[in-house]
């Protein structure tokens, strides 16, 4: 297998792009002992399988995911590898609002772990935590009480960060680490969610959509999360198979978890989750409205948005915030309302709005962004021109242009940002797409 971080010297295609980007250690992860395949798309772990070199891929022409496996995992004394299932709501996008549920799930193998070696590969039992796959092992665990759960092989949040405690795990550590991954991971995914809400909802007044996401979490050896897989449709049920294969039966650990986080989730975005308060209890019984109006408590989601974050997380994640300029500047320059393209017209334009022509050579434009096409999709000739990543390549090729004496790239987009804005805004273009200083007020500014 052969790598091109910047592309073919012929200008070929590849047969693989990662990602539809290069990663500076993706070496590292397809040529390590072990790394995990997935098959994409793919779900309930489905087409998983282990392998310690590239040429071990199956059906190497199929759509498949290479992730570097966690090799070290942390064990309690059961010595069951384990990970998390913590629940996110992206309540809206614009005020960024995020909320982490307090309650989730850990997920256990069924069989003792044991490091991969070209022996044991095959046994998933002991290397996949997928609750699908481990259910069908005569050794699951099912839980019938919450008494029980404390040994099941599906247990609570809350269980397993007491019997990490007592291995030394700092639970306070790790669950503020954990919620930090959630708002990274989602500050990341951002931009993408923008340029989608904007092509869908375009010209509708208020939210048009909320969304519960599942964040897989898994514990290094020394106690540190790591974020193994974002579900964008995680599995609300609350019931599994009976041992008869036909009938349904109750998970309490299900129950504990999913009742909460669906009630309070459909309450607070119809804005009756008020004050930090709701009107329910948490034991998943179902009471009236009437019954619910008179008995409060603490609500079961916790913001991360407007009220831990940006106070409690603004200083880690602060830096990921000016990503989502580029979506405003993207959208004004997409070849049509609700595009998810910028054409090399569009790049023209931007360029000379900004009062950029001066500082590239003739066919330079047209140059960069036949580069840009080949490195993302493998066609120089694309005539759609460049989606939000290449949009943001050009960016960063113009930021090094223009700011060459500026410490970091950071600082170089900065600054092209406030120059770009500035230039449109000279141009009378105000539009409600380069709106943001709402939510620049709420991270403290």
């Amino acid at each position: 297998m052969f790598q091109f971080p910047d592309g073919r010297p012929d200008q070929a295609p590849c047969d693989v792009y990662w990602h539809s980007a290069g990663f500076p250690d993706i070496g590292s992860v397809v040529t390590s002992a072990r790394s995990r395949v997935n098959r994409f798309p793919g779900a309930q772990g489905s087409g998983i399988y282990l392998i310690n070199c590239p040429s071990k891929i199956r059906d190497p022409s199929g759509k498949q995911l290479v992730q570097e496996y966690v090799s070290a995992p942390f064990l309690m004394k059961d010595q069951l590898k384990f990970d998390f299932r913590v629940y996110g709501v992206i309540r809206s996008i614009n005020p960024l609002s995020i909320y982490v549920s307090r309650e989730g799930m850990a997920r256990f193998c069924t069989e003792r772990y044991k490091k991969p070696t070209s022996s044991n590969f095959d046994n998933l039992y002991s290397h996949l935590t997928n609750y699908s796959l481990n259910k069908v092992n005569d050794a699951y665990v099912h839980s019938n009480t919450l008494h029980d759960q404390v040994t099941g092989s599906k247990r609570l949040l809350s269980t397993v960060f007491s019997q990490m405690a007592a291995c030394g795990v700092r639970p306070k550590k790790l669950w503020h680490d954990v919620k930090l991954i959630i708002v990274k991971t989602v500050l990341a995914m951002l931009p993408e969610l923008m340029i989608q809400y904007e092509r869908t909802f375009s010209g509708k007044e208020g939210p048009q959509c909320f969304q519960i996401v599942g964040f897989d979490i898994m514990v290094r050896e020394d106690g540190s999360p790591i974020l193994l897989e974002v579900n964008a449709c995680p599995s609300l049920t609350i019931d599994h198979g009976g041992p008869d294969g036909d009938s349904r039966q109750k998970s309490v650990v299900d129950e504990v978890i999913k009742i909460p986080l669906v009630r309070d989730t459909l309450l607070l975005v119809t804005g009756q989750l008020q004050d930090g308060l709701v009107c329910t209890p948490a034991t998943g019984a179902f009471r009236s409205t009437d019954d619910l109006a008179s008995t409060k408590r603490k609500a079961h989601l916790s913001e991360v948005s407007d009220k831990i974050f940006p106070n409690r997380y603004g200083r880690q994640a602060a830096s990921l915030l000016f990503l989502d300029k580029v979506v405003y500047i993207f959208m004004q320059y997409s070849s049509a309302h609700g595009a998810m393209h910028v054409p090399l017209s569009g790049i023209k334009r931007f360029v000379k709005d900004c009062g950029y022509e001066d500082l590239f050579m003739t066919g330079e434009l047209e140059k960069k962004v036949s580069d840009i096409c080949q490195y993302y999709v493998g066609d120089s000739h694309n005539e759609k021109g460049l989606f939000f990543h290449g949009f943001l390549s050009f960016m960063i090729y113009v930021a090094e242009r223009v700011f060459p004496a500026e410490p970091s790239l950071q600082k170089q987009l900065q600054k092209l940002f406030d120059a770009v804005t500035n230039a449109l805004r000279n141009k009378g273009v105000r539009s409600k797409r380069l709106r943001r200083e709402e939510f620049e007020t709420k991270s403290g500014r």
